[in-house]
């Protein structure tokens, strides 16, 4: 499979060649299909799935907390972990 994609902020094109992996994920800009019109009748299917990430909860260790917004410089980090809202159960948003 053969994906073509805008690389280094849209400067050239890139192709992506993978053909023995699966899963594929592909990714499409805002805009660039017609929304299609909704259909009332249409009906999905939940299905649950569990998940194993392959490590033990005590394996992991939370090494420090950042809570405050701060210029924070990545280069020579050996180890970067990252999280969003939800991270850890509900918090207030400002917003």
């Amino acid at each position: 499979m053969y994906q073509v994609r805008p690389a280094f902020g849209g400067n050239f094109m890139a192709t992506i060649v993978t053909p023995e992996r699966r899963p594929q994920m592909a990714t499409v800009r805002p805009g660039a299909f017609e929304v299609p019109k909704p259909l009332p009748h249409r009906e999905g299917e939940v299905v649950d799935v569990k998940v194993e990430f392959g490590c033990e909860k005590d394996a992991l260790e939370v090494v420090e907390i950042v809570l405050d917004e701060r210029e924070v410089h990545l280069e020579g980090a050996r180890v970067i972990v990252s999280g969003g809202h939800g991270v850890g159960g509900q918090r207030a948003s400002n917003s």
